[in-house]
């Protein structure tokens, strides 16, 4: 992953190639009225702005920290059973290429949710926790709880 934007745009490539099928599967959503959380690289602002039943909240999270590489590696020094990267012994060099993709990426989804209408929320590397906390608490204000729902 020396080039993160060229991972980008073939990460962009697989994403559209993938997307009908996504886009069934979250058809589905429409028969309950339960909540349901999707998440991924390949759900990307300007194809889930074209959907015909588009979920009625959707936000994309990111993190473009210059920190974030050494937040993974402490996170994987400190929980090596529960990093999937270490679990795979993967080098310091892979980890960079992983961090410097995570940051590409999430400015792509910060730039294309702006574009295209949608919230866009940071993860915060010193305070990982707090910062997933807002984000849950800004998506539960946003939803509207029917009667029966499995919220």
């Amino acid at each position: 992953m020396e080039n993160p934007e060229i991972t980008v745009e073939h990460q962009n490539r697989e994403s559209k190639a993938i997307w009908p099928s996504l886009v069934s599967f979250c058809n589905s959503f429409c028969e309950d009225d339960a909540v349901h959380i999707v998440e991924g690289v390949a759900i990307l602002p300007a194809l889930v702005s074209q959907m015909k039943n588009k979920p009625e909240h959707v936000i994309f999270v990111g993190n473009t920290s210059d920190s974030h590489l050494q937040a993974m590696l402490d996170h994987a020094d400190r929980f090596p059973n529960k990093d999937w990267m270490r679990a795979m012994n993967y080098s310091k060099q892979r980890f960079e290429g992983m961090a410097n993709f995570i940051k590409e990426m999430s400015f792509y989804f910060k730039t294309e949710a702006e574009k295209y209408g949608f919230p866009y929320y940071e993860i915060s590397d010193d305070d990982f926790e707090n910062s997933i906390d807002k984000i849950v608490k800004s998506i539960t204000a946003q939803v509207v709880l029917k009667e029966g729902s499995n919220w």
